[in-house]
């Protein structure tokens, strides 16, 4: 064999060894999706989409919290508001108590 003849032999082996790899990853890229119904590709976009979505749910679970604080003190207020109204009205009729106020709106 001649130098030559030896080199175009390395040469095709080395060609055949490359498209042998890229048709071992294709295959296995294959098995995956017939597993898993998707293409590696998308299910690495799948997961960094889960991740993405948790965090935004884990920021806006915070921000409902704080949203419900911010409703209770509200509520809160009003209530006051409403209680201080009530406590006026029932002086102003000569009432000590509450109670004694309601049944006398109640009873007319």
């Amino acid at each position: 064999m001649s130098v030559d003849q030896k080199r175009v032999i390395a040469l095709a082996l080395e060609s055949l060894m490359a498209e042998r790899d890229r048709v071992d990853a294709e295959i296995a890229e294959l098995q995956t999706q017939l597993r898993t119904g998707k293409s590696p590709a998308q299910a690495a976009a799948r997961r960094i989409l889960k991740r993405r979505k948790a965090k935004v749910r884990a920021q806006g679970k915070t921000k409902k919290v704080k949203a419900a604080a911010g409703q209770r003190g509200r509520r809160n207020r009003k209530t006051a508001a409403a209680m201080r109204l009530l406590w006026e009205k029932a002086h102003k009729a000569g009432f000590t108590n509450l109670r004694d106020y309601k049944a006398s709106l109640n009873a007319q």
